[in-house]
């Protein structure tokens, strides 16, 4: 079966999965995890402890925390929950009295950090440490950018990774699906289908009577609506499914029809 893949950013920092939380730092090394963060760790090992030799003891939901990598000033910036219309933005505090918080979004892979300018913020805020974003789309890729401002002195840049915007809305069926049998071959056509962020591929299957479906042939162009089938049985019925897919592998239902060959 052909199944179309998710689109890959090209750029040195993968996509982010949904449901994860990480962050990227200007400055300070990746390799060593932060001091709290290794506590954390210990702490939560010993409660892990503590549960299994208490088999009455509740268990505690759940909690994504974002990892931490160290850093000169330890702040990090990453995201929380993504949805396929909203990413929320979530960072640590920074110390001091009226630290304002500038969000910049960017809609594109590859940035260069050193030469990209930050011009109008999208969030900007006193006190808070998180921020929704409803304004993204399924199927895309943003990167944000947190500048912090204290006493009108810009304190420092960071960066999350680049974000994938989860695509979960599959293709519309196919319509209109019609056989002709001519001169020992099926053709098949039908109307095109329709993607809300990017189509993949039509699949064609074929089911002899008492099998399976097999992949039988398809094609990457929404415009292309038609295979010919020139691997016929010399009698009997074959079945067909169309079904159409798009790059973050979502499928339409298969839409089927049945041809007797003479």
């Amino acid at each position: 079966m052909l199944l179309a893949s998710a689109c890959t950013s090209g750029s040195d920092e993968d996509p982010v999965a949904v449901g994860d939380v990480s962050t990227t730092l200007l400055s300070g090394s990746a390799d060593a995890p932060s001091s709290d963060t290794e506590e954390a760790d210990a702490e939560g090992g010993d409660d892990d402890a503590a549960a299994e030799e208490d088999p009455n003891a509740q268990a505690e939901p759940a909690r994504r925390v974002p990892s931490q990598v160290s850093s000169e000033t330890g702040h990090w910036v990453g995201h929380g929950f993504m949805t396929e219309d909203a990413i929320e933005v979530v960072w640590s505090e920074v110390e001091g009295a009226d630290v304002v918080y500038q969000i910049f979004r960017f809609d594109s892979i590859g940035l260069d950090r050193d030469a990209v300018e930050l011009v109008t913020p999208v969030h900007e805020g006193i006190g808070t440490l998180s921020w929704i974003d409803e304004s993204v789309e399924a199927g895309e890729f943003y990167t944000y950018v947190m500048r912090v401002i204290a006493d009108d002195e810009v304190l420092e840049r960071r960066w999350t990774n680049t974000l994938a915007v989860t695509d979960t809305t599959p293709p519309t069926d196919i319509t209109g699906l019609a056989a002709t049998i001519e001169g020992g071959e099926v053709l098949l056509e039908w109307n095109p289908s329709e993607d809300d962020v990017e189509f993949g591929s039509y699949g064609v299957f074929r089911t002899d009577v008492g099998d399976e479906p097999q992949y039988v042939g398809g094609g990457g162009d929404i415009a292309v609506t038609s295979f010919i089938d020139n691997d016929l049985p010399s009698s009997g019925e074959v079945g067909y499914e169309v079904v159409a897919f798009d790059f973050h592998g979502n499928r339409s239902n298969p839409v089927a029809i049945t041809v007797s060959i003479p």
